[in-house]
């Protein structure tokens, strides 16, 4: 089993087209990281992939993707979306994995707190940056997220599966780690700066990913981020002093 890696998921041919992107940023950061992609289109995917896998894909995505994170090949494995932009080297961020099973951040906007048994102190986790270990913690974790979020979509309309993973990872007895919003700058959100330079890896739909880190950069000091957004897309933002 190799030791670190990084996985992405892959439908579709925009998808691709971002994974493509996000790894060109990763690769320009970690030239040796190992990664693989599971897709449904296997010759689309950049010749920098170190494997690919195909996906066999069903009427729910969401699950598609859920079920991948089992067939991790690492040890130590980094879950990126596709549409993620890889700023900086992540050997830091995988040193978590030397005290906790599992690692995440929390999510700029929290609002299913619809699940009476959850207190609303529990915020929500963004389940686009995911660290985690192969073990059978984290195995029998990742399981039960699954089925969680299979009982959980029988009873309610759920936008995503973060709502399943709040549940879950409350309830588990998994020793996991929160990692700051550097490690998962949502760019689709306003948010204050407090370092541009330390950001390590930003996330949001946009056709200008790269453009945007520069832009972010070019602060030294503390600055509010405003994004601009026309049909989902991220096409520029707004950064001022604080």
């Amino acid at each position: 089993m190799i030791k670190q890696g990084v996985i992405y998921v892959a439908v579709g041919k925009k998808s691709i087209l971002e994974v493509n992107n996000s790894i060109n940023s990763l690769k320009k950061n970690m030239p040796d990281i190992h990664v693989t992609v599971f897709t449904d289109e296997l010759k689309l995917i950049t010749n920098k992939v170190d494997s690919t896998k195909l996906l066999k894909l069903t009427n729910n995505f969401k699950l598609d993707r859920m079920k991948c994170f089992l067939q991790s090949p690492y040890k130590h494995t980094l879950y990126l979306d596709a549409d993620t932009y890889v700023c900086a080297d992540l050997n830091d961020l995988f040193r978590i994995l030397k005290k906790f099973d599992f690692a995440v951040a929390q999510s700029p906007i929290s609002y299913d707190f619809f699940l009476k048994d959850i207190p609303n102190s529990f915020h929500q986790m963004n389940c686009g940056v995911m660290l985690y270990s192969n073990s059978k913690t984290t195995t029998l974790f990742l399981k039960k997220w699954i089925k969680t979020h299979i009982k959980l979509e029988k009873s309610f309309n759920l936008p995503g599966d973060e709502t399943s993973f709040r549940k879950t990872i409350y309830s588990s007895k998994i020793r996991f780690a929160i990692f700051p919003n550097t490690y998962n700058f949502r760019i689709n959100t306003p948010n204050i700066i407090r370092d541009p330079l330390k950001i390590k890896i930003i996330h949001g739909h946009s056709h200008n990913i790269e453009d945007i880190h520069k832009k972010i950069t070019k602060k030294k000091n503390t600055v509010f981020y405003i994004p601009k957004i026309k049909n989902k897309n991220i096409y520029d933002c707004i950064i001022k002093k604080i």
